[in-house]
């Protein structure tokens, strides 16, 4: 009797994940399905909307290594969509999920975050150091896989525009307002832009420069429609890894950067406000008796905001009047038959394609751009369609052709447009 391929996803109805869990089961020839999370009541809810036998729950507690290796033991693919840490914990999950992926003999780990986390060694010393502990023990895992994915293998699509890759500009826009956040998000959107972190880097001139100051390298960019409306047309550096991985990629090139915006206007006005008034290392204050941290305190303001509004919509209060808009884009320049060349492909997210089953959770539908990707990969996995290496592994190395792969997300919506070139 043939082995049943199963798959666990960790997280699987997190704000970014629980779009994974729907295409697993949508787009997957997966024969079981687990879903793990911490939050049951939202995991049995999806469980009887998907209504697919192939999935079974688990209720998970990612402190536990032990947990975590039952939720994925009999898995050679497993998909993890858990945050590196939660806020004020005193363990890394990505570390406890590494531990645990060596325990239960997984194959490949589809991960959202980076393994690098576990040793904050953010770096191409880093990778080496963990591609190498990997392949001993025999595992491949995904470095970043989601949007960046996406963005990564834009660029190899304008890159074969040319002859010569001079320099290869990633832009985020991210049309999200904090009001109907989840919590996970205002933490990502907090970090990009906190002056105390170093991995706000950039590629130039052979050599990964770090330490870039919040909302630096700025640069006009017009996102395309409606994600201009909502973001403007600014773009900023983000502490993100592709200039890390393409100038692997593209070693030649003067210039690789990730920029964007993480957030609507409104959003990047409050961050900035936050910035220049030194919020992120204000001493506490005194509130009627009690030493509060000022940006502690802004963190969960909009977390406890964006609770209250999305129990409004859940309860049928109020009627979402958002649903997320979302570009990625690489540009890229370079020589074409002996002259300067200029391409720009853009993926554009496709609008709320759960709502018959996410019409209470907008901020559900905005993590399509970063849990498809995920599902994507898992299941081109399974079918053949790409390599199971191991170590730890670039979005460029684990699909040789970028075609196969939004082919993928044409199926399910998504739009590729070829804006310049």
């Amino acid at each position: 009797m043939a082995k049943k391929n199963k798959i666990t996803i960790l997280g699987g109805v997190g704000s970014q994940t629980i779009s994974t869990s729907i295409d697993i089961s949508r787009h997957s020839k997966f024969d079981e399905i687990v879903i793990a999370d911490g939050n049951m009541e939202r995991a049995k809810e999806l469980a009887n909307a998907l209504k697919d036998h192939r999935i079974s729950l688990y209720h998970l507690d990612a402190t536990k290594v032990s947990s975590l290796v039952d939720a994925i033991k009999g898995c050679d693919i497993i998909i993890n969509g858990l945050p590196s840490t939660f806020p004020g914990a005193a363990f890394n999950i990505e570390a406890n999920v590494i531990e645990a992926a060596m325990k239960a003999k997984v194959k490949f780990m589809v991960n959202i975050n980076c393994v690098l986390a576990a040793d904050g060694e953010f770096s191409p010393e880093g990778v080496n150091k963990w591609d190498k502990k990997l392949k001993a023990a025999g595992i491949g895992v995904t470095l970043f896989n989601g949007g960046i994915t996406t963005c990564e293998l834009l660029a190899v699509k304008g890159a074969k525009d040319m002859d010569r890759v001079d320099e290869v500009h990633i832009y985020w826009g991210c049309a999200a307002p904090l009001e109907q956040a989840a919590a996970g998000l205002v933490d990502t959107v907090l970090w990009e832009q906190n002056p105390n972190v170093e991995d706000r880097l950039y590629y130039a001139n052979g050599k990964i420069i770090k330490g870039v100051e919040p909302f630096g390298m700025k640069t006009h960019w017009d996102y395309p429609e409606p994600i201009l409306s909502h973001c403007g047309n600014e773009a900023y550096q983000l502490t993100h890894t592709e200039p890390l991985t393409l100038s692997q990629v593209f070693p030649g090139a003067r210039i690789i950067t990730s920029r964007g915006v993480l957030g609507d206007k409104d959003v990047n006005a409050i961050l900035k406000f936050v910035v220049r008034h030194g919020i992120y290392d204000m001493e506490p204050i005194e509130v009627s008796g009690h030493k509060v941290s000022p940006l502690e305190f802004m963190r969960n303001l909009w977390v406890r905001i964006g609770q209250i509004e999305l129990e409004k919509i859940r309860k049928g209060e109020k009627v979402p009047d958002w649903y997320g808009e979302y570009s990625l884009e690489a540009e890229v320049s370079g020589i074409k038959n002996g002259i300067g060349a200029r391409s720009v492909y853009s993926s554009l997210v496709p609008s709320h394609p759960f709502h018959e089953l996410l019409k209470r959770d907008p901020i559900g539908e905005f993590g399509v751009a970063i849990g498809l990707p995920l599902s994507v990969t898992a299941s081109m996995l399974l079918d053949g369609k790409i390599e199971m290496k191991t170590g730890l592994l670039g979005n460029v190395e684990i699909f040789p052709d970028a075609d196969d792969y939004f082919a993928e997300l044409t199926k399910r919506g998504f739009k590729l447009i070829k804006r310049a070139g």
